[in-house]
């Protein structure tokens, strides 16, 4: 007897000769066989923002692409997860004994990253995983404004228009967008009173 799917079966053994031709029915599990990295997947993946959890799962599969679930006398495999973007990353792999992993990671900086998942130097099916990690809700205590009249000095004539440009980040720091409709600009203050500009005096009568 011999199948490459593992599973539970029943084994009914049959006499050729004699008063009963079937035997006793047998139950059999057939276990998978050893992890390969070339039929193990990845099967979930979420995409988030900078500063927020992320997880990739793997699913752990032999050379038939049957699901691995362990028996008491192997098991985890050694996978890793290796992360290559324009910021440091933390990552940590969860095993929930029955061939399915998460990999967890976050990072602060925006940009496309680069994770690499391998059993025994050999990368699984759907590795590498790219994710190209968006900016953290922009936010008013890092985000910026510049241009004339801006600042602690700033001075502008009444009659002078100007304009400024806003440079829009989140709380990490990394450059943010937003629709027009949702900036608000205010101008908060007193008119200043007004004042003469002190004239020059006049020279008095010469001196004989």
């Amino acid at each position: 007897v011999w199948t490459i799917t593992a599973g539970r079966y029943d084994v009914v053994p049959r006499l050729n000769i004699g008063d009963s031709a079937e035997m006793q029915t047998y139950t059999v599990d057939v276990l998978p066989g050893a992890t390969d990295p070339k039929h193990s997947i990845v099967t979930r993946r979420s995409v988030r923002y900078a500063g927020q959890e992320m997880f990739i799962e793997i699913k752990a599969r032999d050379i038939f692409s049957n699901d691995q679930v362990y028996s008491p006398f192997n098991g985890p495999d050694p996978f890793e997860v290796v992360a290559d973007g324009p910021g440091p990353v933390t990552a940590q792999l969860d095993n929930f004994n029955n061939g399915t992993y998460r990999a967890r990671w976050a990072a602060t900086l925006s940009g496309l990253y680069t994770l690499n998942i391998s059993l025994h130097t050999v990368q699984i099916s759907g590795s590498p995983v790219q994710v190209n990690m968006g900016a953290a809700p922009v936010s008013g205590a890092t985000s910026t404004a510049a241009g004339i009249g801006l600042g602690l000095e700033g001075e502008l004539d009444a009659d002078t228009s100007t304009s400024f440009s806003v440079q829009l980040r989140d709380a990490f720091g990394n450059r943010g967008t937003l629709v027009p409709e949702l900036m608000h600009v205010a101008l908060i203050g007193s008119p200043r009173e007004s004042y003469r500009i002190p004239t020059p005096a006049s020279p008095g009568p010469p001196t004989l």
